[in-house]
C-alpha cells in the first residue's frame, strides 16, 4: 500500500505600493483608477510588486510603471470586470480579493511638547525653531555639524542665518496671530531633529528640508492628520516648489550608496515602523503617516475597505477630500521607509528634471504627476512562505494539486 502527497512552498507577495481604494460607482459608470501617471512620468518599482484594490491609469505620452523581473501589478477585476486598463506593461495580474489595510501603529504622542508657533521670524531658545546662527544657544549650529556636507552638498555653501532647527513635538497652531505651520522659505534649509513630530498645522517646503541625516542612527517620523470636511483645512504636507526633501536618507543621499537612519523613537519610547501581522520581517522604519480621516459614524474612517459585497468604496468617501501629501518639488525627493496613509488621496510629482527615491506606499489612491523620474523601493524580504500540503492522490491518474 502506498501514498503520494505533494508539497508546495508558496510566498506571499511583497509590495512596494499599495492603493486600496475599491471601483467608486459614479452615476451610471465606475472610476477605476486607483493609481494614475500622468505628463510623461516614470515610476521604476524595485524588489516588490503593485497593488491596486481597482485599476491603474497612463495619462500623457511617455507615462510608464516599470518593475523588477518577476514582480506584478496587481488589480482587482471586478465592478464592472476588466482587464489591465493600462496595457501590456508591466504584466497585470488580477487579485483574487481586496488586500486589506496594514494597520500600522501609529507613534505615540503623549507626553510630547506642544508648539503653538513655528514662525522662523520668532526663532530662539526655547521656541520651536532655533536658527544655527543664535549666539544664544548653539545647539542648532551643533546639529548642523552632524550633516555629512560631501553627501549634502548644499549644506557647504548655506549661510548660517538661512539654516533653522525643528524640535519634535506636537505643531499646533494656537490663538490670535500664533501659526504651528512650519514654512521652509526658497532660500532656508529646515533640520529636523530626531524624534516623533505630529504636524496637525501642515507643513510646507518650498527650500530644503532634511531630517534623519545621520546614517544608523534615530531619523524622523512626521504624523499629519487626514484633510477634509470633520477633520483639519490646513495639515497639509505642500512640497510644490521644494527644492530637496530627503527625509531618513542618513548617508544614502544623493545615491544609494551609505547608511539610511533608524527609525524614529516616539514619546513611549518605541520605534516607529511596521507592525501587526501584515508587516514585513525585518519591519521598516515609517516616515510619513496620514492618520484615518474621521467622516464616518461617530468619528470612525469613512474610507475602510469593504469585506463583503459589494466590494466598492464606501458612499461616506468622496475623492475631493482626503489629500494630506502633495510634494511636487522642483529638485530631489527621497523618502525612505514607507509613507502610509490609508485614506489619504496622495501625489507625488516633479518636472522633467526631478528625481526621487521613495519607499514603499500605503494611500487611498496614488497619483504621480509632472514628469518626474522616480525609483520606488520595496523591501528586500518577500516575507515569510507557507507550506502547502495536499491529500495523497486517491487514485492513479488523479492530478495532486497543492
Amino acid at each position: 500500500m502506498s501514498t503520494t502527497s505533494v508539497a508546495g512552498l508558496e510566498f506571499r507577495s511583497s509590495y512596494t505600493i499599495v492603493t486600496l481604494r475599491p471601483p467608486k460607482k459614479v452615476g451610471s459608470t465606475w472610476d477605476i483608477k486607483d493609481i494614475t501617471l500622468d505628463g510623461g512620468t516614470e515610476v521604476h518599482v524595485q524588489q516588490g510588486d503593485v497593488a491596486t484594490n481597482s485599476n491603474m491609469n497612463y495619462s500623457g505620452s511617455g507615462s510608464m510603471l516599470f518593475l523588477d523581473s518577476g514582480y506584478y501589478m496587481r488589480y482587482y477585476p471586478g465592478n464592472p470586470p476588466s482587464g489591465p486598463t493600462w496595457g501590456p506593461n508591466p504584466p497585470g495580474e488580477p487579485l483574487s480579493q481586496l488586500v486589506a489595510d496594514a494597520n500600522y501603529r501609529y507613534p505615540v504622542m503623549t507626553g510630547a511638547p506642544t508648539f503653538t508657533d513655528a514662525r522662523i521670524s520668532i526663532a530662539g531658545p526655547g521656541q520651536a525653531v532655533l536658527r544655527a546662527d543664535d549666539p544664544t544657544d548653539t545647539s542648532c549650529a551643533a546639529e548642523v555639524a552632524k550633516v555629512d556636507v560631501t553627501r549634502y552638498t548644499f549644506m557647504a555653501t548655506q549661510t548660517p542665518d538661512k539654516i533653522y532647527c525643528y524640535e519634535p513635538g506636537i505643531y499646533q497652531s494656537g490663538t490670535g496671530s500664533e501659526n504651528a505651520t512650519i514654512t521652509v522659505g526658497p532660500a532656508d534649509v529646515a533640520l529636523l531633529k530626531p524624534g516623533a513630530y505630529y504636524l496637525k498645522s501642515g507643513l510646507d517646503v518650498g527650500g530644503r528640508l532634511i531630517g534623519g541625516y545621520e546614517g544608523g542612527s534615530p531619523g524622523v517620523a512626521l504624523m499629519f492628520d487626514e484633510t477634509g470636511p470633520g477633520n483639519c483645512s490646513s495639515c497639509t504636507f505642500v512640497g510644490n516648489n521644494a527644492l530637496t526633501i530627503a527625509l531618513n536618507a542618513g548617508t544614502r543621499f544623493p545615491t544609494t550608496s551609505g547608511v539610511r537612519a533608524l527609525p524614529a523613537i516616539d514619546w513611549a519610547g518605541v520605534a516607529v515602523e511596521t507592525s501587526g501581522p501584515s508587516g514585513p520581517t525585518p519591519p521598516i522604519l515609517l516616515t510619513i503617516l496620514v492618520r484615518r480621516d474621521t467622516d464616518g459614524p461617530g468619528g470612525s474612517s469613512a474610507c475602510v475597505v469593504p469585506t463583503s459585497p459589494p466590494f466598492i468604496e464606501p458612499n461616506p468617501c468622496e475623492a475631493p477630500r482626503n489629500q494630506t501629501v502633495n510634494i511636487a518639488g522642483n529638485g530631489t525627493i527621497i523618502l525612505e521607509g514607507v509613507q502610509y496613509g490609508p485614506t489619504d488621496n496622495m501625489t507625488i510629482g516633479g518636472n522633467s528634471s526631478s528625481t526621487g527615491r521613495v519607499g514603499q506606499i500605503w494611500a487611498w489612491t496614488l497619483k504621480y504627476s509632472g514628469g518626474i523620474t522616480l525609483n520606488q523601493e520595496g523591501s528586500s524580504s518577500v516575507g515569510p512562505g507557507t507550506l502547502r500540503l495536499d491529500a495523497a492522490c486517491t487514485a492513479p491518474g488523479t492530478p495532486c494539486v497543492p
